[in-house]
């Protein structure tokens, strides 16, 4: 077997990796198109074909940190894109739709992604006695819809309440033992992305405690502290492919 000349490997290797990587595009310039589900995620397709629809492979590419792109980075945002980030594009509903032979980059803006996470795991509840109309509910919901502060304004019965209850608890035992549903019916309030983000809570919490007296008022936040790091503009890219 012939011996390797190490010097000539090492003058290649850099020739490999440029070529590798020399029919990428710009990333920092190319024209990305929004999911439109302000979830972080845009894509810009390079090939476009007709057809049968396919299923989406999606490769991870590197890291866009600003006009920067890090190929292959190994950052955590590595070991985050290889589990978290892949289930959010592959449930992308556009992406589905793309015919077989289609191709392209996928770009998910970290800061956006956790964002909308944020928001979206934020919510407060009203809880209504068990006398409450659902007509009254409804002359609430319409309310909280003219406040302007609410992505999502959702009535919840009581016995949708017991149907969520019975998902998240097997045991069904309490049914036969109670006469009536314990379960209070409700109004689940998701708040905008960018009133969750402007910070101003408590305000919103008095609001609808003056508002809605009859009705108890429960909130879960997440710290949007803890997960964001605004200002960073990183971003991770993908390429894909229709198969």
């Amino acid at each position: 077997m012939k011996k390797i000349n190490s010097n000539l490997v090492l003058f290649l290797s850099p020739a490999i990796f440029f070529s590798c990587y020399s029919n990428q595009p710009d990333f920092s310039k190319i024209t990305w198109t929004p999911s439109g589900n302000d979830d972080g995620i845009s894509y810009s397709i390079s090939k476009t074909a007709q057809g049968e629809k396919g299923q989406l492979k999606i490769e991870y590419t590197g890291l866009l940190n600003g006009d920067k792109f890090e190929p292959d980075s190994l950052s955590d945002l590595r070991m985050i894109a290889d589990t978290l980030f892949t289930i959010a594009i592959y449930n992308e509903g556009y992406l589905k739709q793309l015919s077989k032979g289609s191709r392209g980059y996928i770009k998910l803006d970290v800061d956006n992604y956790f964002q909308n996470a944020a928001s979206a795991g934020s919510h407060y509840m009203l809880f209504y006695p068990g006398y409450t109309s659902i007509s009254d509910l409804k002359n609430d919901s319409l309310k909280l819809l003219a406040l302007n502060l609410f992505k999502k304004i959702n009535i919840v019965t009581q016995e949708e309440a017991a149907d969520e209850f019975s998902k998240n608890n097997p045991d069904t035992e309490w049914r036969k033992f109670l006469d009536s549903n314990p379960l209070p019916q409700s109004i689940d309030l998701t708040l905008k992305k960018e009133i969750f983000l402007a910070g101003k809570l408590d305000s919103i919490t008095d609001v609808l405690t003056k508002l809605f007296p009859d009705a108890d008022l429960s909130s879960t936040f997440l710290n949007k502290n803890e997960y964001l790091k605004p200002g960073k503009k990183k971003a991770i890219v993908y390429s894909f492919t229709v198969l």
